[in-house]
């Protein structure tokens, strides 16, 4: 009877040893139950709007703060996010939230050096832009 057994275990043990083999060898673009590969969804982006702070390219490199001011006590307060260097065109540019649509008002400072106490320059206040996709510019040339 021993030898009776030993093809049907040779089977059994090749069979057990080929699936692995097998399932690698099918075809990636397959999922199981052989549906068709869905794309990636793209995704959705929530258009605000943008401000804009154009300056002479000699302030390459100045470092600028956006503030916002409490319109119950007129005090100035740097707003998170909304700072970093002119670029090379003497630009800066920071994109606006939907949520925060016509708020205001704001103002920027321009800094010879993050950490600088004293601004070099202060932008005359402004309102954020009202509506998505607008930008408000503050030119400073």
């Amino acid at each position: 009877m021993q030898a009776k057994m030993k093809p049907y275990l040779f089977i059994i043990l090749f069979t057990l040893l080929s699936l692995p083999l097998l399932s690698a060898m099918t075809p990636s673009h397959e999922v199981q139950g052989g549906l068709p590969v869905r794309p990636t969804a793209v995704p959705v982006i929530n258009p605000g709007a943008l401000i804009t702070l154009e300056l002479d390219s000699t302030y390459n490199g100045y470092w600028t703060q956006v503030q916002w001011q409490n319109p119950t006590t007129e005090e100035w307060f740097d707003v998170d996010g909304w700072r970093g260097h002119v670029d090379q065109s003497g630009n800066v540019t920071w994109w606006v939230a939907p949520s925060d649509l016509g708020s205001g008002p704001f103002r920027w400072q321009v800094f010879t050096n993050e950490g600088d106490a004293s601004p070099v320059m202060t932008s005359d206040n402004f309102n954020l832009p009202t509506a998505r996709s607008l930008t408000v510019s503050i030119d400073e040339n």
